[in-house]
């Protein structure tokens, strides 16, 4: 994912059970401050977010 990103819609990996990993081409601060939709991570598998500078666990 791109670090341009600005949003996460709504449900957008809803239902991802063996989403393990999102690669965001971004620091830790820029992917916090991404809107992120309703529900955006919602019935997914444990997954890391591997920034450029750090990996963030899943919050649950």
């Amino acid at each position: 994912m791109g670090d341009g990103v600005t949003g996460i819609g709504y449900q957008a990996f809803y239902g991802c059970s063996s989403l393990t990993s999102i690669t965001f081409n971004g620091t830790m601060a820029l992917w916090n401050a991404i809107v992120k939709g309703n529900y955006w991570n919602s019935n997914t598998g444990d997954y890391t977010i591997r920034c450029t500078d750090g990996d963030i666990a899943k919050d649950n």
